[in-house]
């Protein structure tokens, strides 16, 4: 109605809006909603009405039932009662059924004819109800005289049975004393039966006493005895099914008793708890005695069965059970119950039986590591490794130690096997593996010593320089060569560890005599290195290793360029004369710096002999320099010095013109005032000039050689520190040669008459030695380090 009065067209302010689809939309929403609204209302409805007219149809029923006795009298009258109750709200049951259907109705709703009809009949069923409910109370008043009378004489019967029943049941119960608990089981079994039948006719005559208003007779022997039916169903409903749950268990074939340990473990605590919570009053009877022992008993023996039933349980342990308990065990028998163990009695032997479970169970642990162990050396191998170009002839240094780490691992294990007290059944085969794993240990020992000295003498005995120096030892070292080659070639052939090294006599004896040949040639080389360095004590700063590389590369001189600043300060390489290659010309620092040597060294004959020739000729042609230089440096400014000399060289001058210099200004200021200031101002000249060269730009310094900046660094370094003394000595206003300020500081001298450098600290001279040191740089040079000096 709302929608259809909406107008077809709507304004707002310059917009038209034609509302014919927005009402064809909201018919269809509203439609759907009615129809929806209305099926629900119509479940609802028939819902209800089913309910009604069930009702209607059970009472119906219940009204026409025939009354032959006080049972059918007393429902009769809770059928009217019920009746009575309904009418009062049957406006609130019929009128919601009804109006539903009406608005169902008056918006034509489809509903089937069978239930409008069911609705229009309500009330006449009602009636109808009403009806038969009138009959049946004029029938019942009709009744009722006849049945009182019965009622009064039957229990008046019922009095007397009640007395000869409590009279038999304490007479022939289960509480007499003495009666065992299964006979007594029994008995209560059958007064309960006995008690429910007057229990039955109890609440029927008292339920027909009120139904006629007489007064309710009280029975308190039946109220008695149902007490203590209670009171014992609680005891003996737990006694027998704990005796009968036991029994079953009991008969549990032993092959199924672990799988079935933790149910029987569940359900005899169940039990346990149970007995825990019954009455004080029971705790002294026979059955309840009787019931938590079986129950205490079966749960003691339960951690003893646990125990036997464990994987370690080998048949020396059940026949120390059975001997123990004095009775024959078959376990691995099919038909071997839990019952068989059980009546052996175990509990009278709990120590003894707690000691063999608790063998089985460590002798098992000792038998399973026997059993790794065993399992783990029967396929561990030897891992060889390629030497030089001759094969796999080594054994891997890193598998190899890891190998020998896992036999002291198992070696520790089975000693610790061997101290256990479980360990005689395996005594045998624990004390077989540790005399295994013991040799194998042993010879990979060996092994792995003489492998190390073979590689160590092989390098110097392929050599052959040093294998003519020494041609007996290099003869048995060929002996000792072909052996170890053979060791090795059957190794490769069975690597297994334990198969190849254990019971191999033949390895047991050749590699002690391998080991005693090689230190045989060990002393012999050692022997032979000792007069080597005797001829050139250098050596004695050089290793065995270095050394024999350099004295095995004798026909190679050029091969020993690599060792040359092991027995040289400063020698990185030498230069070869090109046409006479065996002839040494010039000597090379890291840096590239050279000197030239004044007579070429012939590097033949033995390594030694040349080596002493190169150091002689190194210190004649760098003392030859330095006296070079120690008489220019007079001549020649600062930067002409420093670029025309070595580093080394460089540096001597300017300490050799400080020297003079200082000497000089001392002598003369004995008269002069002048000479000290002067020669104060010419040190920091020259160390002005040494700091301009530095600052110049790296490409113009290296064209004077790429370490020329190191060089003017390091002289720099100390000729602030020679500035530095003599600005101290003007200070100190000394005017002497021989004043020990002077005296205490290095000075430096070429001696003419003696033709070397001299080095003089106090009243102490250094020769200068002469070793070619390169280019290197200096640290800072404080007064510590002259007290150092003194």
């Amino acid at each position: 109605g709302e929608i259809t009065k909406i107008p077809p067209v709507h304004n707002i302010g310059a917009l038209s809006l034609e509302t014919g689809p927005l009402k064809s939309s909201l018919m269809t929403e509203a439609n759907a909603w009615k129809a929806q609204y209305a099926q629900n209302l119509h479940r609802q409805a028939r819902t209800e009405l089913d309910r009604i007219s069930q009702w209607l149809h059970d009472m119906n029923r219940n009204l026409k039932r025939d009354v032959n006795d006080l049972d059918d009298v007393r429902s009769a009258v809770n059928y009217l009662e019920s009746l009575r109750d309904k009418e009062a709200n049957l406006d609130a049951e019929f009128g919601p059924v009804e109006d539903m259907y009406a608005l169902l109705a008056r918006y034509d709703v489809p509903v089937p004819k069978e239930e409008t009809d069911i609705v229009t009949d309500l009330r006449y069923s009602w009636k109808k109800l009403k009806k038969l409910s009138a009959d049946l109370q004029e029938h019942l008043s009709q009744m009722q005289a006849p049945f009182k009378k019965n009622l009064v004489r039957n229990i008046k019967l019922f009095v007397v049975d009640v007395i000869q029943f409590r009279n038999d049941f304490e007479a022939n119960g289960p509480m007499v004393p003495g009666v065992a608990p299964m006979e007594a089981d029994e008995r209560l079994r059958k007064f309960q039966r006995l008690f429910e039948e007057r229990e039955r006719k109890w609440i029927a005559y008292s339920e027909g006493q009120k139904l006629f208003g007489l007064p309710v007779t009280e029975y308190k022997e039946l109220e008695q005895t149902k007490e203590e039916l209670q009171l014992l169903e609680k005891l003996y409903g737990l006694y027998t099914l704990v005796i009968n749950t036991v029994s079953e268990f009991k008969e549990v074939l032993w092959a199924d008793v672990k799988d079935e340990l933790d149910g029987m473990t569940a359900k005899i605590s169940e039990f346990q708890n149970g007995c825990k919570k019954m009455p004080k009053a029971l705790r002294e009877w026979d059955a309840y005695i009787e019931m938590k022992k079986t129950i205490d008993d079966f749960l003691e023996s339960l951690p003893m069965v646990q125990d036997l039933t464990h994987t370690g349980m080998r048949d020396r342990h059940w026949t120390a059970l059975e001997q123990v308990c004095g009775q024959e065990l078959p376990v691995h028998a099919e038909t071997f119950k839990l019952s068989g163990l059980l009546d052996a009695n175990l509990l009278e032997y709990r120590e003894d039986v707690e000691e063999i479970a608790n063998s089985a169970v460590k002798e098992l642990q000792i038998e399973e590591k026997l059993a790794g162990i065993a399992s783990d050396w029967s396929d561990k191998t030897l891992t060889f490794s390629p030497f030089k170009t001759r094969g796999l002839i080594i054994l891997n240094g890193g598998a190899t130690v890891e190998l020998m780490e896992q036999l002291e691992e198992a070696q520790m294990l089975l000693g610790s096997l061997m101290a256990s007290r479980y360990v005689a059944p395996f005594k045998e085969d624990v004390q077989e593996w540790i005399t295994k794993l013991s040799t194998v240990s042993e010879i990979l020992e060996q092994w792995v010593q003489v492998q190390a000295m073979w590689m160590y003498l092989e390098a110097v005995f392929t050599s052959g320089d040093i294998a003519k120096q020494l041609p007996q030892e290099s003869k048995r070292f060929q002996g000792i060569d072909k052996n170890w080659v053979k060791i090795m070639s059957k190794a490769n052939e069975q690597p297994v560890v334990v198969q190849y090294c254990y019971g191999n006599d033949v390895l047991q004896q050749l590699l002690p005599h391998l080991l005693e040949q090689l230190e045989m040639c060990q002393k012999a080389l050692s022997g032979y290195l000792d007069q080597k360095r005797a001829a050139f004590p250098r050596f004695y700063f050089v290793s065995d290793p270095n050394l024999l590389e350099i004295l095995s590369q004798g026909s190679n001189p050029e091969a020993i360029q690599p060792h040359l600043q092991s027995v040289f300060d400063s020698i990185e390489y030498v230069e070869f004369h090109k046409q006479e290659r065996t002839q040494i010309q010039t000597i090379f620092s890291d840096v590239g710096e050279s000197i030239q040597l004044r007579s070429r060294v012939k590097a033949e004959g033995n390594i030694e002999d040349w080596l002493n020739a190169l150091l002689r000729e190194m210190q004649n042609s760098l003392r030859a320099i330095v006296r070079d230089a120690a008489s220019d440096c007079e001549a020649l400014d600062t930067a002409d010095l420093t670029h025309k000399y070595q580093a080394q060289v460089a540096l001597i001058a300017i300490q050799f013109k400080w020297t003079a210099d200082c000497e000089d200004a001392l002598f003369r200021a004995k008269s002069e005032r002048a000479p000290m200031m002067a020669t104060n101002k010419k040190n920091q000249g020259r160390l002005n000039d040494l700091v301009n060269m530095n600052m110049l730009k790296d490409d113009d310094l290296r064209k004077y050689g790429k370490w020329t900046r190191r060089k003017l660094e390091t002289m720099i370094t100390v000729d602030v520190h020679q500035r530095d003394v003599w600005e101290d000595i003007v200070k100190r206003k000394v005017r002497d040669t021989e004043d020990f300020e002077w005296q205490k500081q290095a000075r430096f001298y070429w001696r003419y008459d003696m033709d070397y450098a001299m080095i003089s600290v106090a009243d102490v001279d250094f020769k200068y030695c002469n070793e070619y040191l390169g280019v290197k740089e200096r640290l800072v040079i404080t007064p510590l380090t002259d007290r150092c000096y003194i």
